[in-house]
């Protein structure tokens, strides 16, 4: 992909990223699209969104919106969710289909007030 393109992709990225307080991002190999849509579906009724990244453009955009290096989390095909009531409920639901799918969904890590987030602080965060 050509820089310029990917350039432009990570400022439309940054310019959705500063209305976003926190994210959860998680990779989602092997599940199906119908599952994904059904997931997405879900989420929609509780006004949590779900955007697939390209890792690249990801890491750039969120080390300029955020000043922070993410691209240990950006391995794989990753996706992140926003949204909803708090971040709680955000990890709370992402966590219930991490759950269903089983080992198809892996929480990679997050961001909230200004720090990086494990999966472990996720899970932390969900109870």
């Amino acid at each position: 992909m050509a820089k310029q393109l990917k350039r432009l992709m990570a400022q439309e990225l940054d310019t959705n990223l500063k209305n976003i307080d926190s994210f959860i991002l998680f990779s989602y190999d092997r599940i199906t699209s119908e599952q994904a849509q059904a997931m997405r579906r879900s989420l929609r009724e509780k006004n949590i969104r779900i955007k697939a990244l390209k890792n690249t453009v990801a890491g750039i955009a969120f080390k300029n919106c955020y000043s922070k290096n993410m691209e240990s989390m950006l391995k794989g095909s990753v996706a992140m969710i926003y949204g909803g009531e708090s971040p709680v409920d955000t990890a709370k639901a992402i966590l219930e289909y991490a759950k269903k799918f089983n080992k198809f969904i892996q929480i990679k890590g997050g961001y909230l007030n200004g720090q990086l987030l494990s999966a472990q602080d996720i899970e932390s965060l969900s109870k």
